[in-house]
């Protein structure tokens, strides 16, 4: 099957023999960017492709695990920056449960086992359709042996500005565009507005944005904060000066809850959730840990 490849398949998707018992099943088929919808639905291609992407890859690789055969499907995607690996990872899937593979994996469950691994400039998406405690071990070699052959790179520098106290665990997203995000990081009430947030901010491919929830005692839903990080103070200026006067023109109730700081350098802080925030106090702590 290793024959089958395609001519620029990714180094650190083994061939047949160089990983545990798993044997390659369905040959590595590479994409380009543009051409994401064909390994993935489009719905989800039109959502991955906000980000800046490279190349996309897919293959299947087969095991027997106590007399059951196990088959592990693989996509893997190669971006122009860690930070949108990184991104992928955290709007594919907003679990809680994590594992210790590569630089970050958060792992669903049901039906079967699927992990979500970012190392580098590479996502990974690993699947399978049994969840037995072995077929689970034998997935995770499989994901670590990749990550191992993929260069390390340090985690995106926005995390860090968003404080880990608090946060619900699973809740913390990077995207280039807000129409990346999940489901779950809209799940404030009223929903954002996030086409109009994206037009006015003046986000896209220059942009990074990172949105977290914080647990908030007592409040009737959870604050959530975000960071967007602009290419220049300039850039950060005029669109606080945009999204501000929209907040303040706006009578829509999801501007209403949005409220915003004065940029910090070439960062604008903001919140979807202004009376959770207003018991937290997420939003200044954020701006200290910023530079600029």
């Amino acid at each position: 099957m290793d024959a089958k490849d395609a001519a620029h398949a990714p180094g650190y998707l083994p061939r047949t023999g160089e990983c545990s018992t798993w044997v390659k099943c369905e040959p590595v088929k590479v994409v380009a960017a543009g051409e994401l919808s064909k390994l993935v639905a489009s719905e989800l291609a039109s959502k991955l492709a906000r980000y800046d992407l490279r190349s996309a890859a897919a293959c299947a690789y087969a095991c027997t695990v106590n007399g059951r055969e196990v088959i592990a499907r693989v996509l893997a995607i190669e971006t122009a920056a860690p930070e949108d690996a990184y991104g992928l990872v955290t709007c594919a899937s907003s679990s809680p449960r994590t594992d210790r593979c590569g630089g970050l994996t958060r792992v669903e469950l049901g039906p079967g086992v699927t992990y979500h691994t970012w190392q580098g400039r590479v996502y990974l998406k690993v699947s399978i359709d049994v969840d037995s405690e072995a077929a689970v071990a034998e997935m995770r070699r499989l994901v670590q042996h990749m990550a191992s052959r993929i260069q390390r790179e340090d985690e995106p520098a926005l995390v860090h500005a968003l404080p880990t106290e608090s946060r619900l665990p699973g809740r913390l997203w990077i995207v280039r565009h807000p129409a990346s995000l999940p489901q779950a990081a809209l799940s404030t009430s009223p929903p954002p507005d996030i086409e109009a947030t994206a037009r006015i901010g003046g986000l896209g491919s220059e942009t990074l944005m990172c949105v977290a929830q914080y647990d908030v005692p007592h409040a009737r839903q959870p604050n959530t904060v975000w960071v967007i990080r602009y290419p220049s103070t300039a850039a950060a200026r005029e669109a606080y000066r945009k999204l501000q006067q929209q907040i303040q023109s706006s009578d829509s109730p999801s501007w209403q809850l949005t409220n915003i700081l004065p940029p910090k350098g070439a960062y604008v802080i903001g919140t979807w959730t202004a009376e959770e925030e207003s018991l937290h106090y997420a939003m200044p702590r954020i701006a200290s840990l910023l530079p600029g």
